[in-house]
């Protein structure tokens, strides 16, 4: 088991699954900055990404959403879920 938990770390996880899990961090709070959605989903990049590479993998992903219309993020630079 050990080797199935090491390889999923250092590859890392999907696409799809991170995004995921931002939309249900955004549904379950009023809002979160960039800074705490990376806190959340950093752990789920790759172990060997640096961090400034997750970062900008997690804006890259917070813009995919953004552009699907199910993000918006205001004036405060807070990202917000969109209820359709």
């Amino acid at each position: 088991m050990d080797k199935e938990a090491e390889y999923s770390k250092s590859k890392g996880f999907s696409k799809q699954f991170i995004c995921d899990l931002i939309l249900k961090a955004l549904d379950e709070h009023e809002g979160l900055t960039k800074a705490k959605i990376d806190e959340l989903v950093f752990d789920y990049l790759p172990r060997e990404m640096s961090g400034e590479k997750k970062s900008w993998r997690v804006g890259y992903l917070l813009a995919s959403l953004k552009k699907n219309g199910e993000i918006i993020s205001d004036e405060s630079r807070t990202w917000r879920r969109i209820h359709k």
